[in-house]
């Protein structure tokens, strides 16, 4: 099914860092369509064994949050129907992490994964503040002023990566109308130097 959304920011939690040992506990989703939010996702996620304590610190996820919540493979059948087969996907270190870990579930579980479009809001980070000492979440919200939600749960943390993305669009459109603005003067002047030589 073709995607129904420009683009979709998504997160998930998981009980490590490592995918090939480590699983998915949630995922969620926010649907952009027309640059606002259009459609939601979020589901939690069966794994085997217990929340390592580590993790359940972070991401504040119990053992009995997970009773009867969907299997890995239930859980993303519905990440990809909502989703669509074409979609652009978006989120923070997304590249390096939320898609490897699950393109790595899909392939356990006999689904396929394959989404080449990405909007990776760390790297655009990279790209447009190279200065900044840090470019983690918790430090962008702090610089863009983005109010601290329930951090580290999938859902929460979407919102806040959405708002970090806009951001970022708008730093890209500004530096954009700014050389547009220079290429129309540069024509002006030009196209006035020219009229001149005719005049002559």
């Amino acid at each position: 099914m073709e995607s129904k959304y420009d683009y979709v920011v998504f997160d998930i939690e998981t009980t490590g860092l490592h995918p090939d040992s480590d699983q998915i506990c949630e995922i969620a989703a926010i649907g952009v369509k027309d640059g606002l939010p259009q459609g939601l996702f979020s589901t939690l996620v069966a794994i085997e064994g217990s929340m390592p304590e580590a993790a359940g610190r972070v991401n504040g996820i119990t053992d009995d949050m997970l009773k009867g919540a969907p299997a890995i493979g239930d859980a993303l059948d519905a990440f990809l129907d909502f989703i669509g087969e074409d979609a652009v996907l978006a989120g923070h270190n997304i590249a390096s992490f939320d898609i490897p870990f699950v393109a790595n579930a899909a392939a356990k579980s006999g689904r396929v994964f394959i989404y080449p479009y990405v909007i990776d809001t760390l790297e655009a980070a990279r790209e447009l503040w190279p200065d900044l000492p840090s470019r983690s979440m918790d430090s962008l919200r702090g610089i863009l002023g983005i109010e601290r939600r329930d951090a580290h749960r999938a859902l929460a943390d979407c919102y806040d990566e959405l708002a970090v993305l806009n951001a970022e669009l708008s730093v890209i459109m500004q530096s954009y109308t700014r050389k547009m603005d220079y290429c129309r003067g540069e024509l002006l002047r030009i196209a006035g130097e020219i009229t001149e030589e005719i005049g002559e």
